[in-house]
């Protein structure tokens, strides 16, 4: 039986999957890019437990009804909803309950960035949705739930896979049950490259050099070597990366 904590639930370590194994296991999934099917709605209660309606009314006033966000952060409208892809989930669970992650919607879609850049829309049963720019990465819950080496592979390269999911809003209310179509209403576009250079410190390793590239490639900007910051556990620009899990422990943050 899972166990459940007030952030929610624990995973099984037994069923967390190595890299490699990780690393086949997504070469096979081919999600579809314009249409696919709800495969499971989640609401996140207040004792850390997940509830798994067969159907909710989505608002844009209260997201998904029940869930967390209502209660703790409902001003951040970019973080209402988030969606992950349910091929993903299977692959990372390995057998645990999808809710386990905590993902209010599961869908059957490629929401890579080259799929859905913000700003996308996307109808799902009786709703609108809009993608938001927040980025939805790994954290240590994720971590403990399906391992180091699923958030290693969220963030290893992959960063515009999304395989962490995204985050959503709701732009016209109503009601969404399982087995609906979610469909690409439009696409958003393009995103602005960043203007100035990106500084970034790190304490302990220095900034891992594929990683940096990695930075340069995406956002088509200089990366400026990196300098110490003992104060700091984690990495820090002073810009937003959308780079927020990087293999065992960095984060950026914005400055």
């Amino acid at each position: 039986m899972i166990r459940h904590a007030t952030h929610g639930p624990w995973g099984d370590g037994s069923l967390h999957l190595p890299y490699e194994e990780l690393e086949r296991g997504l070469a096979a999934l081919t999600p579809p890019k314009d249409a696919g099917t709800l495969a499971l709605i989640v609401a996140r209660g207040d004792d850390g437990r997940r509830s798994t309606p067969e159907r909710a009314v989505l608002t844009p006033a209260g997201g998904v009804p029940g869930d967390a966000w209502g209660r703790d952060s409902p001003e951040k409208a970019e973080a209402q909803l988030t969606l992950m892809r349910v091929d993903v989930a299977r692959l990372f669970a390995n057998g645990q309950p999808l809710s386990l992650f905590g993902d209010n919607l599961l869908v059957d879609l490629d929401l890579s960035v080259a799929n859905l850049p913000t700003g996308s829309r996307l109808r799902v049963g009786a709703a609108l949705l809009e993608v938001t720019p927040k980025p939805h990465d790994g954290c240590l819950k994720f971590r403990q739930r399906v391992g180091q080496d699923a958030l290693r592979l969220t963030a290893d390269r992959r960063l515009d896979l999304r395989l962490r999911g995204i985050y959503a809003k709701v732009v016209e209310g109503g009601e969404v049950a399982l087995g609906d179509p979610i469909e690409v209403a439009s696409r958003g576009g393009a995103r602005p490259p960043a203007s100035r250079p990106l500084r970034v410190g790190v304490s302990g390793d220095a900034l891992d050099p594929p990683l940096r590239s990695l930075a340069h490639e995406r956002f088509q900007v200089p990366v400026v070597a990196p300098e110490l910051d003992p104060s700091l556990p984690h990495l820090r620009a002073r810009q937003p990366l959308g780079i927020r899990s990087m293999l065992d422990a960095p984060l950026f943050r914005e400055g």
